[in-house]
């Protein structure tokens, strides 16, 4: 995912790039006068462009692009009245801490053998918050079997 979005990425700035050397071609002739005239009227636009944009939404006028505001729905078992929510039996089970458990131990394991160490690098490097993480699902498993 990360590749395709980085060829997508190198795609849009090489256009850009080609649309900027097509722009720079077609205007490097322009002399000082072509240059202001061509600012103010595109000031002119925009301003113009801007002023209608602002005085349209502020006239109240109905038209066809009228958006209607739709109430936010929240499920009545989401929240409670004090802030705080009661889960039903544990957020993390045994099973999945055992687990959790397991992977910890294989990723010692591999960080602490010569042949393991590439592997155990190459996954802390691309999953930099990977132990992070297991380190705090294992105190939310502690906290809740108090």
């Amino acid at each position: 995912m990360a590749n395709m979005a980085a060829g997508l990425n190198k795609k849009v700035i090489d256009c850009k790039i080609r649309f900027a050397a097509m722009l720079t071609k077609k205007t490097q002739n322009w002399s000082v006068r072509k240059w202001k005239l061509f600012l103010i009227i595109f000031c002119v636009v925009s301003a113009g462009i801007s002023g209608y944009t602002i005085i349209d939404s502020l006239s109240g006028s109905k038209t066809a692009h009228d958006y209607t505001v739709l109430p936010f729905l929240v499920p009545k078992y989401s929240t409670k009245p004090d802030g705080l929510q009661k889960l039903p039996g544990y957020i993390i089970s045994e099973r999945e801490y055992d687990r959790l458990r397991q992977f910890d131990h294989y990723m010692d394991s591999i960080g602490n053998t010569q042949s393991g160490k590439p592997t155990y690098d190459s996954i802390v490097k691309y999953r930099s918050g990977l132990l992070d993480s297991i380190r705090l699902i294992e105190q939310i498993y502690l906290s809740q079997r108090k």
